[in-house]
């Protein structure tokens, strides 16, 4: 392994306007080598205060379960007080593992959506969604708890204005999908993986790297090396495809029969506003959250 083939191993589901508004906590997380040490403990909000908070919920119709990895004193699934609906935020890019200093990855919240799913104080379970994507592999797994939890019960996808690529993904998987506005954004459904070469930024700085493989090592890094030294493509878009054939296989299997319009309509990668990704089947409805609170707790 190298540093530049480091870079090229995550296959992207994720809006490119939406990445590159994560650049500037990059560059402050690679400025900061111990992102750790700015990990806000406490918060402004004291034991005190969330006790008080728990307490409040034993009358609540919507259960908001806390981030664990935002909140010193999470609010978690088992805390649910009965016929309440669960509601779990999806507002960050898709990752498998927890972002420093930041939200959870979907390993911590496909266990927070499972033990709600379990839980017989919970009736339903909502997915407040507000992401442009992120990691093909993260989006996978969540989506498939998705569809596991959902035979347990109703698990809805509120769109609360940007449901796109990986969080689609995710989305397509529940009972239903609500958007907040004909003007929220759905779709981009599709992959994409970024490849950085910095051969010749490494010349200019009057750097050569030397790559030695084992003999029998003839395919290690085949595909990236030909891209870099060739401009051949073949060898990564063949993982690329594979990906993508099983994510839009899988938003059509989750869609099914709401689907009314083919693949070729929806799986290129395009995005729609919720009024037209409505007429293609894409979500089920527009409304607001608290109808969709409503309706569930209804039931």
């Amino acid at each position: 392994m190298n540093f530049q083939s480091e870079i090229a191993r995550g296959i992207w589901a994720i809006s490119p306007d939406y990445a590159r508004g994560y650049i500037p906590q990059l560059i402050q997380l690679v400025k900061n080598p111990n992102p750790e040490s700015n990990r806000n403990k406490g918060g402004t909000n004291s034991y005190e205060e969330y006790a008080q908070m728990k307490a409040e919920l034993v009358n609540a119709d919507a259960f908001v379960i806390g981030d664990p990895a935002l909140q010193w004193f999470p609010i978690t699934p088992e805390d649910a007080p009965k016929n309440s609906v669960a509601i779990l935020h999806l507002r960050q890019p898709i990752t498998k593992y927890d972002i420093p200093c930041g939200d959870s990855g979907m390993l911590v919240k496909a266990d927070l959506l499972m033990r709600a799913a379990q839980n017989d104080n919970i009736k339903a379970i909502v997915l407040v969604q507000d992401s442009g994507g992120g990691e093909g592999r993260a989006a996978r797994y969540m989506a498939e708890k998705v569809k596991e939890a959902s035979a347990l019960k109703p698990v809805v996808a509120f769109v609360e204005d940007l449901s796109a690529s990986a969080s689609y993904y995710i989305g397509s998987a529940a009972t239903q999908i609500i958007a907040n506005s004909k003007e929220a954004i759905i779709g981009s459904i599709g992959t994409y993986m970024t490849i950085a070469d910095y051969t010749e930024y490494f010349a200019k700085e009057g750097i050569k790297l030397h790559e030695i493989y084992a003999d029998e090592s003839t395919d290690k890094n085949a595909d990236w090396r030909k891209l870099i030294a060739d401009g051949d493509e073949s060898g990564i878009k063949t993982l690329v495809n594979r990906f993508n054939d099983t994510f839009l296989a899988d938003v059509a299997a989750f869609r099914g029969e709401r689907l009314s319009a083919p693949r070729s309509d929806w799986g290129t990668g395009k995005i729609f506003f919720a009024d037209a990704a409505k007429d293609m089947g894409l979500i089920d409805d527009i409304g607001t959250l608290e109808q969709v609170i409503e309706s569930l707790i209804n039931l």
